[in-house]
């Protein structure tokens, strides 16, 4: 077999670098100074060092033969209020679904 194999991407760091610029253009105030990572724990009792902040993790991943990959993201967001969390999630989530076929990503769901 000649020619270059398909090989799986890391879909969470790929969804982080689309998802980080988008969020930072975006106007709504409930973004503003918002981090977005795929890790916390390193603040006061586990929690994120700063608010407020995003974290994407992977919660599971399939890989069909030659070149699909799904997988299921967890959006998690600390905030000073429920509302703006819930707020900052569902503007995260509308951007991921929203970037269709950029840099690999085939769908969003």
């Amino acid at each position: 077999m000649t020619g270059p194999l398909p090989v799986p991407v890391d879909v969470l760091e790929l969804v982080l670098g689309l998802l980080r610029p988008r969020l930072a253009e975006r106007p709504e105030p409930v973004l503003t100074g918002l981090k977005v990572s795929s890790e916390t724990g390193h603040g006061r009792e586990g929690g994120p060092p700063s608010l407020p902040w995003l974290r994407l993790t992977e919660e599971g991943h399939t890989w069909a033969w030659p070149a699909v990959q799904r997988v299921v993201l967890r959006l998690t967001c600390w905030h000073r209020t429920e509302y703006d969390a819930k707020a900052a999630v569902g503007l995260a989530l509308a951007v991921v679904c929203n970037v269709r076929g950029v840099r690999g990503l085939l769908a969003a769901e």
